[in-house]
């Protein structure tokens, strides 16, 4: 299996054992939740790691323009 080059990053994989965390917390919340501040937060989780991906890419393609 092909890793990225990000999936590499300590901060990458942080991240994911972060989301992991609010997944099983999530899952203790009461059933009336599910839609509310549960899928809330799991979205902002989804962004979190967008956004570290793409920040990440983009130093890198910044990185690579300077050498």
């Amino acid at each position: 299996m092909y890793v990225f080059s990000f999936e590499k990053l300590e901060v990458w994989q942080n991240a994911r054992m972060f989301i992991l965390d609010i997944y099983k917390l999530t899952t203790k919340f009461p059933s009336n939740e599910l839609f509310g501040i549960t899928s809330q937060i799991k979205e902002a989780n989804h962004q979190l790691q967008q956004i570290l991906q793409k920040e990440l890419q983009e130093a890198r393609i910044r990185i690579k323009r300077i050498f």
